[in-house]
Order: C-alpha cells, then structure tokens, then sequence
C-alpha cells in the first residue's frame, strides 16, 4: 500500500455490504449479447446441460484412435 492511501478517513464505505450475497456462491459475468440470449440462470444452466450432454455424446460416437 502507498502511504498516500488513507482508508481511515474515508466515511462512506460499508463494511461486508456485500457479504450475503457472496455467500450465496460464485456469480459469473457475461457479456451483454450473452446476457440477452440468457436472461435468467435457469437458461443459462439448461444451455450449458445441452452442450455438456451433446460433448459427452459425440465422444462416444467419435472413433478410438488405433
């Protein structure tokens, strides 16, 4: 920290302000076109679902190497 930093006189700041809500677990950021396509966490959980199960089937349809 630089000494010029002065925390102590700063009168606005809240202590845990957001606490609650950090506990409630990990938020992601997106982008906003993304954000617009997938306006609630539901959608953007069956989204991710859906590329998950299709990944893990075309693995299974996908040759072995030899």
């Amino acid at each position: 920290m630089q000494p010029e930093y002065d925390f102590g006189s700063m009168k606005k700041g809240v202590r845990g302000k957001h606490y609650d809500e950090y506990c409630k677990g990990t938020k992601i950021l997106m982008d906003p076109d993304i954000s617009a396509a997938f306006p609630t966490g539901d959608s953007v959980n069956a989204a991710s679902r859906g590329v998950l199960s299709f990944r893990k089937q075309s693995a299974k349809n996908k040759p072995h190497p030899r």
